[in-house]
């Protein structure tokens, strides 16, 4: 993955919490296909990584259908994004669930960031 799409998803973690959390499902299904494909590529990580046990790198890639420095690019992206993650004893990865404050926080932050 290069740089810039590196780049893009850590840039725009906030708005791909508010769009996975605060959008009804049926209206992301819509939406997802035309979003840029770093974004896409995000979400469909995070789809992996919001189940109840933690996944690997190796597994999120083959799920996902990448390589494996690909998901760890993207899963490193999205932490120095501000999205937290904890990491099991089998080196899986699990999204920590985002609190409705949080959620407020991030929508109020774009709303601001798209008014200026």
């Amino acid at each position: 993955m290069n740089q810039k799409s590196v780049e893009k998803i850590q840039t725009a973690t906030k708005f791909i919490l508010w769009f996975r959390h605060c959008l009804p499902q049926p209206f992301q299904q819509v939406v997802r296909p035309y979003l840029a494909q770093p974004y896409q590529l995000a979400l469909e990580i995070l789809d992996c990584c919001s189940g109840e046990e933690p996944m690997t790198v190796e597994t999120i890639a083959q799920k996902v259908a990448i390589n494996k420095n690909t998901a760890r690019q993207v899963l490193s992206a999205l932490r120095e994004g501000g999205l937290t993650f904890t990491i099991g004893a089998n080196r899986g990865w699990k999204c920590l669930q985002v609190n409705q404050q949080s959620l407020q926080a991030i929508e109020q932050t774009l709303e601001r960031e798209l008014i200026s």
